[in-house]
C-alpha cells in the first residue's frame, strides 16, 4: 500500500512539472500574439513587416482596403511547443474588417494555421506560416513538425 502511494505522489509530481513547464512555454509565446493580433488589425506598417512571415496577414499592403477602420480580431493558441529557441504555435482566428459605412470588406471565421517560430534576442518571430483553405487539426500539425 505504501509503495502505491509513493507511486501515485511521483505521478502528481511529474504531471505537476509537466503542466508548470507547458504554462512557462505558451505563455512565453505572449509578446508574439500581441503583435500578430496588432498586425491582423491594421495596425502595423507596412515596413514592420515586410520580409517577415506575418506580413501575409498585413492588409495594408493591399489597396482593396485601404478604407477599412475598424477590425475585430480574435486570435488564439491551440496548442504551442518550443524549446525556448525554436517551435510551433497552432493557432485559430477570426477577423471581421469593416469600412466606414459598416460593411464588411474581408475575414476569416476560424481560420486554423500553423506557425512555425525562432527566438532571437529575447524575442520571437514566426518564420514560416502554414494555413490552408480548409480547417487544419493536429493530424496536419504533427505532420508538418516531422516535416519541418
Amino acid at each position: 500500500m505504501k509503495t502505491k502511494i509513493i507511486i501515485f505522489l511521483g505521478a502528481l509530481v511529474i504531471l505537476a512539472l509537466i503542466a508548470i513547464a507547458y504554462f512557462a512555454m505558451f505563455h512565453d509565446t505572449d509578446e508574439l500574439m500581441d503583435e500578430a493580433k496588432r498586425i491582423l488589425r491594421k495596425e502595423a506598417s507596412i515596413e514592420e513587416t515586410e520580409g517577415r512571415a506575418l506580413h501575409v496577414y498585413n492588409s495594408n499592403k493591399d489597396k482593396r482596403y485601404d478604407d477599412v477602420v475598424t477590425v475585430n480580431v480574435s486570435l488564439e493558441r491551440v496548442f504551442v511547443i518550443h524549446n525556448f529557441s525554436d517551435g510551433y504555435v497552432f493557432v485559430v482566428y477570426n477577423e471581421e474588417a469593416y469600412n466606414a459605412s459598416g460593411k464588411i470588406k474581408y475575414g476569416s471565421l476560424g481560420a486554423t494555421c500553423f506557425w512555425k517560430i525562432h527566438k532571437e534576442n529575447g524575442k520571437w518571430d514566426v518564420v514560416d506560416v502554414y494555413e490552408k483553405p480548409y480547417k487544419l487539426g493536429f493530424k496536419e500539425f504533427w505532420a508538418y513538425i516531422v516535416d519541418n
